[in-house]
């Protein structure tokens, strides 16, 4: 495709951490997606998937495929080396790239601390001491967002007015998002031309 050869395993390994994690994730924080919205979630990621060249026997179109394609790459994945505890540490300090309007320095920490009570939250303390990171006293910035999805979520099921509240915040938060990536990559763009 490019010239290098693919590992459709760590392809794979990428597109499920995007799939059946993410599901199994938001619904640790709260938030329970109806059949047929997990079935489309997963039908997107599966084209993603075949869109990065992924070979069709390890794309998934239901979650139980997912489930049992993690837990048998669990056994066959290389541990945590140096270069996942890089990776890791790399990946906690996104917050510090995130460009409030308001208090940066500020956000900035904050969001740093709940990036890692949340991370966690999921892993636990000894897998954040082996990839590098400083472990919680306590993951409570999960469980308030547990609590908080909870009561967000299952009452916008029963309260319409609710709901449309909920999806025009995160379609803001999208464009948000989208905006400043997308200014980030213009910068990068015109560093490299320069």
């Amino acid at each position: 495709m490019w010239g290098v050869p693919i590992n459709q395993f760590d392809l794979a390994m990428t597109n499920l951490a995007f799939s059946s994690v993410v599901l199994l994730g938001i619904r640790a924080l709260g938030i329970f997606p109806n059949k047929q919205e997990s079935e489309n979630f997963l039908h997107f990621w599966h084209y993603v998937g075949w869109l990065m060249g992924i070979d069709e026997k390890w794309l998934i179109e239901k979650e139980s495929e997912g489930w049992k394609l993690l837990y048998w790459m669990r056994f066959v994945h290389p541990k945590s080396d140096a270069s996942s505890a890089a990776l890791g540490a790399s990946l906690s300090k996104e917050p510090f790239e995130r460009q409030y309007k308001y208090l940066r320095p500020l956000q900035q920490k904050l969001a740093y601390r709940q990036h890692l009570e949340l991370t966690q939250f999921f892993i636990g303390k000894k897998r954040m001491h082996k990839l590098g990171l400083k472990p919680q006293s306590a993951a409570w910035f999960a469980y308030y967002l547990l609590t908080r999805n909870l009561v967000l979520y299952t009452g916008a099921k029963h309260v319409p007015g609710l709901n449309q509240k909920l999806q025009e915040k995160g379609r803001a938060i999208q464009k948000l998002g989208l905006a400043l990536y997308q200014s980030k990559a213009k910068q990068l763009a015109s560093m490299h031309q320069q």
